[in-house]
């Protein structure tokens, strides 16, 4: 059983001085999902994302993905782009500034 995000999420509690009871409350969270995460379950990316910003950490660090993996999917994008036509590179980069854009809108 993978328990890396809940123990992840437990530290960042603790770094705050808060309960794990205290900060889904204080995010409008569940506090049934601790059960989840307790079990290894992962939060939807709403939820993950939400845990981030209160955290101001990124995603990333709160799914414990090592940054040996950041850089090999950072690695095929830029092979794909690379593979991309001008038309379909433009289209990639307006669907991330609006993914991003999005992102913004919600915090």
């Amino acid at each position: 059983m993978n328990n890396l995000f809940y123990e992840k999420f437990q530290a960042l509690c603790s770094e705050k001085g808060l309960s794990l009871s205290a900060a889904v409350g204080i995010m409008g969270l569940s506090k049934g999902n601790l059960s989840h995460w307790r079990k290894g379950k992962l939060p939807n990316g709403d939820i993950l994302r939400r845990i981030a910003r209160f955290f101001d950490v990124p995603v990333d660090t709160l799914v414990a993905r090592s940054p040996e993996q950041a850089a090999v999917e950072q690695e095929e994008l830029l092979r794909l782009f690379a593979e991309m036509t001008a038309t379909e590179r433009r289209a990639l980069l307006d669907t991330a500034h609006h993914i991003l854009d999005t992102r913004k809108e919600e915090i």
